[in-house]
Parts: structure tokens; sequence; C-alpha cells
């Protein structure tokens, strides 16, 4: 509706045949949203909020798993080095061996191992585990386990590269 400044009864009969006039143009309206509007759009933002958020937690949840399952495998990874830098090998040995073989002195201890496990997290070899000093190792299955999670990874030689089990090698 521009026009020329010429034109000005032209635009002024446009607005009128509109139901505008000057002063309605000049005074600013008092709409606004009312309550019950508000309330509704509340209400949606609440049934949203209420879907969303057991989702967000669980979410996070297998976040955490994931990271935790992620740092466990790459303290794996890289066990055949720590021993390497000790200079001097050893086994990690199955729960059921243990106590059979307890007198030799070449038995790793997961407490003196540079393993930082995350919190709750537990290592246990499914079968016994030879490191040699070199950094070597001989192939083994270690099962990792919490209080709600759990996995194995297999230990493949010569270098005990981790692998979950089922997948192929990370």
């Amino acid at each position: 509706l521009c026009a020329p400044s010429g034109n000005q009864p032209l635009f002024n009969g446009l607005l009128s045949m509109h139901g505008i006039t000057k002063q309605r143009m000049l005074v600013p309206s008092n709409s606004g949203f009312t309550l019950l509007e508000l309330l509704v759009v509340l209400l949606l933002f609440s049934l949203i909020a209420s879907l969303a958020l057991p989702r967000i937690s669980t979410l996070q949840s297998s976040f955490q798993s994931a990271a935790d399952r992620d740092e466990i495998l790459l303290q794996l990874a890289e066990l055949g080095y720590q021993v390497m830098q000790r200079g001097y090998g050893g086994q990690m040995l199955a729960p059921d061996s243990a106590k059979a073989r307890r007198s030799t002195d070449q038995q790793l201890d997961f407490s003196s191992l540079p393993l930082s496990l995350p919190a709750g997290w537990e290592l246990i070899p499914q079968q016994d585990i030879l490191y040699l000093s070199n950094g070597i190792c001989l192939g083994g299955e270690i099962r990792a386990q919490s209080a709600s999670n759990s996995f194995t990874v297999r230990l493949h030689p010569p270098y005990c590269q981790p692998e979950m089990a089922g997948s192929g090698p990370l």
C-alpha cells in the first residue's frame, strides 16, 4: 500500500474502507494472551517434560556405561606396554586356578598393576593370561563386571589386543 506522497487521500480512503482510522493506528492495541491460553501452553510443556525426563536419565546411564567400557578396553590395550615398562612378566590367574598357584612369584596382582578401573568395576580373568617381560601376552579372556553391567573381552596374542566378545578387534 505504498502510494506516492501526492496520493495521500487514496491511502486514507483505503484505511477508512477497512475501518482503520488514523487514531486507531497511533494507539497501541492491548491484545495479549489470555490466562487460559497461558495455562494450556504450560500444560503442554509439562506433558512434554514428563515424557522426556525419564528418557534423559536412561540416556545418561547408557552413556556412562559406554564410557566405562571404553576406559576398561583402553587400559587393557595398554597393559602389555605397562608390563614391559615394569621389566618383568607374570600371569593373571583365573579365580578357579588362583588358589592352586598361589605360591608362584610371577603372579600379577591387579592391585599392583597400573589399572584404575571406573568406580564399581572389577576384572575377572576367565582363564590364565600370561604376560612375558617384553609385553607379549599369550591371550585369554577377561570378564569385566559391575553391579549393573558386564561384558567379556578377548585378548588376542601377541599384544593382547582387546576385542569385545562377539565383535571385531577394537
